[in-house]
């Protein structure tokens, strides 16, 4: 996600609010939350899910996460996969603790399959795409990275719709706290379109 939105909202920040002194810090989803509960951050850019007693959320842009492999796996001579096809498979898979691998084992329970055994498990996955192309490993990953691959070979969406996660992304407060600053940078988000080009911003 940082790959997807820092260059945009970088960009937003200097030109919009160029007084403000940001820290981007990098991390889970999970413990970034944690941070944001302890007032340690004021904001999380990324996987934003319902609101609740502690948060509010303001989604901004839809995503999808779906299972991918090298473009010359054998899984692509089959004109149908289905999770009992990867149930057996080698997988670079995010830690337990995340929301998209929660979800993932979820499905493969429902289907009455063990979890898929993660050969590699890392909190971020991007770094490893062109590892993962040059083996017969699959991932679980977001649409937008894939589209912005740019070496070869390259990894390709294996359609499995029992295995396709729609997601929100966007932006995470506390719930009724938010400082003058960290409201400009709301209404900022609001009104750009994070997945556009650095030049339309």
């Amino acid at each position: 996600m940082s790959e997807l939105f820092l260059p945009t909202v970088c960009a937003l920040l200097t030109r919009h609010m160029p007084g403000v002194k940001v820290t981007i810090l990098v991390g889970m989803n999970y413990t970034l939350r944690e941070k944001l509960q302890q007032g340690d951050i004021d904001a999380i850019l990324g996987l934003v899910t319902p609101d609740d007693a502690l948060f509010t959320a303001y989604p901004l842009l839809e995503d999808t996460v779906v299972v991918a492999a090298s473009s010359r796996h054998p899984l692509f001579k089959k004109t149908d996969v289905s999770p009992e096809d990867v149930a057996q498979a080698h997988w670079v898979l995010p830690v337990r603790e995340v929301a998209s691998r929660l979800w993932l084992d979820a499905q493969f329970r429902h289907h009455k399959l063990p979890p898929p055994q993660a050969q590699i498990e890392v909190n971020a996955t991007p770094l490893l795409l062109p590892m993962i192309a040059h083996s017969d490993m699959l991932c679980f990953i977001s649409r937008h990275m894939l589209a912005r691959q740019v070496q070869e070979p390259q990894l390709k969406e294996l359609p499995i719709a029992a295995l396709t996660m729609p997601r929100a992304l966007g932006l995470t407060v506390v719930k009724d706290w938010r400082t003058p600053t960290v409201q400009r940078f709301t209404d900022l988000l609001h009104s750009t379109r994070l997945d556009a080009p650095l030049v339309t911003v």
